[in-house]
């Protein structure tokens, strides 16, 4: 039984280190948040009108103070989401989303399978529909 545990916590954790391991010149700047965080796109398949995508960004890095008082550095977890992009309707499903620390250890992952997700005009998946819509 514990054989079947590490076999299942390898896959995961090389499935994880696979989806992190493209590198950033697989990915293009797709948009930027009012935030400053950029956004970047990899078009894993195309199809028709519908594009599957991953979107991958960075949680920007500060500091506060700590219940000590000590400055400590939080935030800067890299995302990584799956999903789909509609062009002629202009809708998206999210699939999957892959979390990682700083230092690029695995965090979690998450099954989302939320669909049909209209793309409000003017935000950020807004730009990355623009983006990936306008690839061939």
């Amino acid at each position: 039984m514990k054989t079947n545990q590490y076999l299942i916590a390898l896959f995961i954790l090389l499935s994880a280190a696979t989806s992190y391991g493209q590198t950033d010149e697989d990915f293009s700047l797709a948009s930027i948040g009012t935030d400053g965080t950029e956004y970047y796109v990899f078009i894993e398949k195309s199809n028709y009108s519908t594009k599957d995508i991953w979107v991958k960004y960075t949680e920007n890095v500060r500091s506060i103070k700590n219940k000590k008082g000590k400055m400590v550095k939080i935030g800067g977890e890299k995302t990584m989401s799956f999903m789909t992009i509609n062009c002629s309707e202009r809708e998206y499903d999210l699939i999957q989303t892959t979390v990682y620390s700083r230092d690029g250890t695995f965090l979690k992952q998450r099954e989302i399978r939320d669909y049909g997700n209209k793309i409000v005009p003017g935000s950020v998946m807004a730009g990355i529909c623009d983006y990936v819509c306008a690839q061939e």
